[in-house]
């Protein structure tokens, strides 16, 4: 295939979990593998899942098309916690330089600006006011005026 110049042979694997995986041809050059934990989750499943350490080793790695790449130590959560992230391959762009597809949905949803506009955010925080009234401290008064 054009997009994945570095191939030097095609492996059809059966596995659950892979540690540290080296494997030899019988060709003229022997092609050591050291990729890490990768977990595939499924028969035919298109998930992989590694650390981000992992995924980075492999700078010139093209991502293949609807195959869902998670990265499992992201970041961290205040406890130290790892939290997942993940990448889609769209079959043309090197995986390292994907955007995380959550982080984009994330970003999206913690903008405060873009769900509504200023006058309806005008209108709302204008709907009620509240002040102490002047003659009579003890009473607070609500008015849309």
């Amino acid at each position: 295939m054009p997009n994945e110049p570095d191939i030097v042979q095609k492996l059809s694997l059966d596995f659950n979990v892979i540690n540290n995986l080296d494997l030899n041809f019988g060709s003229n050059n022997d092609l050591n593998v050291d990729f890490g934990n990768v977990y595939v989750v499924g028969g035919d499943c298109k998930v992989l899942y590694a650390t981000t350490a992992t995924w980075n080793s492999k700078p010139q790695l093209i991502s293949l098309k609807g195959y869902i790449y998670i990265y499992s130590d992201y970041r961290q959560n205040e406890n130290q916690q790892n939290i997942a992230s993940m990448k889609i391959g769209d079959g043309t762009s090197y995986l390292i330089d994907m955007p995380f597809t959550d982080e984009l949905l994330y970003n999206h949803v913690a903008n405060n600006v873009i769900h509504i506009t200023a006058e309806e955010r005008n209108f709302w925080n204008n709907k009620i006011r509240c002040y102490i009234d002047p003659l009579n401290e003890q009473n607070l008064i609500f008015t849309t005026n």
